[in-house]
């Protein structure tokens, strides 16, 4: 069962790992699943009983304790199992255990056509977000729930590898006019359905079917929805809202192709529905990645997020996306803090609740100079969701900025285990080899990230600049050609990677700054491939133009006094 889980962004599978081997004998085993353990969990030694007890009785807990023990763990010896997660029963059995927490499970699309997991998933993501919503319940966010799609792992499995108490799983089965979706609610100490339902409804019923499942669930786990989830939510035009899903679908996959459609079912969604805000701060979000990905010129992704932005607020000023949108605008395109500032003190703009928007005020907090906070509220943010890769890259960034590289390498490291093919992590990895001295390992991940994603800037500016310092010219030559002039967008971005990684300095600034490349300005500029960059007496004016302070330990990067 231990294997079957392979989830190594998670503590628990490692830990689940580490105690066989432990009384297996096989101590070199338990030792590294204990150092791969550890790096996740750093205190686990220290609170394993009360880890275990959550969803072990006291037999199975010291067993496992024992294993860990074998295995090379010094728990301390004080430590005694508690009472055992399922002797109470029911309700009185929730009252007496510890906060509930939850994981919703993608619901299983049951219909005939295959390609409506979009329409599944939106569902499962919607009952994420009004539970997100109630005081004193921990909600694993999407990511990490969706992670166990298509696994054989057990309900127990799941729950200790994502630390939660309860799981909710379902089934879709939708016809053109009809909607029959099941639930169940699990106890994850011993595997009892505390709730199930199974609901036949109009289409047009979608959302009030979602705040009945929200509210069925509160009550068995006797907690409230806030009055934020209480609050009347607006309704669009069902094929506007069907147009909202497939576009946020299409647009986390990330591609061109995707990215494409994406922005067409954007422009579907508000011409269906106008009044339909969520749906114009989403395709604000469209533009923002847009411009990340160089795919669009700055100006342009700016003048249309913010418009989005601000025709959203103009049908729902309360819409607490469209706030954090944006104050994280006023930030990453005019450097302008007091701004942003003003937008993020709206209520739960700081917290909106799903993973594109959530990392928004944390980007805030990174690009005027708050390094420290940035990186608290990334660690936030992977607790929430521990299998989201953006939140761990979003973390070796800020790791990156507070001259942390080998903390940000491992950050990278766990990327990949979860994510193979994420190519800007490659990247990154490749651009902290390379600053280390390790030249030929740096090409080799600049290779990998180029097959997988040659159409990302970064990828081609990196590897023509490693090809040239390993002495392939001719190579280095022809991927360089693939630059560009700087008419297009990225162009400045490959420009500026691939002369600061070849020591041009000045050469490097030019791109980097006049091009106002908006991934090369806000992130790679804090980077390892810049630190010659940071050190020249370029710098100083390049941190005024991006409005960052100056210390002597870090130039421009540090937090303000």
């Amino acid at each position: 069962m231990a294997l079957k889980i392979n989830m190594p962004g998670l503590f628990w599978s490692h830990a689940t790992m580490a105690a066989p081997y432990g009384q297996l004998g096989l101590r070199d085993q338990g030792k590294k699943a204990l150092n791969d353990l550890l790096a996740l969990k750093l205190d686990f030694a220290a609170n394993a009983t009360s880890h275990l007890s959550k969803y072990f009785d006291s037999d199975h807990s010291e067993h496992i304790l024992d294993g860990l023990r074998k295995a090379g763990l010094d728990i301390p010896a004080a430590q005694t199992p508690s009472a055992p997660a399922g002797t109470a029963s029911g309700a009185n059995r929730i009252a007496d255990s510890k906060p509930p927490s939850i994981a919703v499970l993608p619901f299983a699309n049951m219909g005939a056509d295959k390609d409506q997991e979009y329409f599944s998933d939106g569902l499962a993501e919607e009952i994420i977000n009004l539970l997100a919503k109630i005081p004193g319940l921990k909600v694993i966010a999407r990511t990490s729930a969706f992670a166990f799609r298509g696994k054989e792992t057990d309900i127990r499995g799941i729950a200790g590898a994502l630390g939660v108490t309860h799981v909710l799983e379902g089934s879709v089965r939708r016809t053109e006019t009809r909607l029959r979706v099941t639930g169940q609610l699990i106890d994850a100490a011993d595997g009892t359905h505390l709730w199930s339902e199974r609901y036949d409804r109009e289409m047009s019923d979608i959302f009030a079917l979602q705040d009945d499942i929200a509210t069925a669930i509160t009550g068995v786990l006797r907690v409230k929805l806030s009055p934020e989830a209480i609050r009347k939510r607006y309704e669009p035009k069902l094929e506007a809202y069907e147009a909202y899903l497939k576009a946020r679908y299409l647009q986390g996959k990330a591609t061109p192709e995707s990215l494409e459609l994406a922005k067409q079912y954007h422009e579907r969604a508000i011409q269906l529905d106008p009044a339909f805000a969520v749906a114009r701060t989403e395709a604000g979000f469209y533009w923002v990645a847009m411009v990340m990905f160089g795919r669009c010129p700055m100006d342009k992704a700016s003048l249309a997020a913010r418009a989005d932005a601000e025709q959203a607020l103009q049908i729902d000023p309360a819409l607490p996306d469209a706030h954090a949108l944006l104050g994280y605008l006023s930030a990453v395109f005019e450097m302008d803090w007091v701004k942003a500032e003003q937008y993020f003190a709206f209520p739960g703009a700081t917290q909106v609740g799903n993973s594109i928007t959530q990392p928004l005020y944390g980007w805030f907090q990174y690009l005027r100079g708050n390094v420290a906070e940035a990186i608290a509220l990334a660690l936030r943010a992977i607790e929430q969701d521990p299998l989201d890769v953006w939140s761990r890259m979003n973390l070796h960034a800020y790791l990156q900025a507070a001259d942390r590289e080998r903390e940000a390498l491992e950050q990278l490291r766990k990327v990949l285990e979860l994510d193979p093919n994420q190519a800007v992590a490659m990247v990154s990895v490749a651009m902290i080899l390379a600053d280390q001295g390790n030249l030929r390992e740096a090409l080799a991940a600049a290779r990998r990230a180029h097959s997988i994603g040659a159409w990302l800037p970064e990828t081609t500016g990196v590897l023509a600049a490693l090809l040239y310092r390993s002495g392939e010219d001719a190579e280095s030559q022809s991927i360089a050609k693939t630059h560009g002039s700087g008419r297009a967008p990225g162009d400045a971005r490959a420009q500026a990677l691939f002369h600061l990684l070849c020591g041009e300095v000045d050469k490097g600034a030019d791109w980097a700054i006049n091009e106002g490349d908006l991934a090369m300005r806000t992130v790679y500029i804090r980077f390892v491939a810049c630190k010659q960059l940071r050190a020249s007496n370029r710098w100083p004016k390049i941190a005024k133009m991006i409005n960052l302070p100056q210390t002597a330990e870090t130039p421009g990067l540090q937090a303000h006094g």
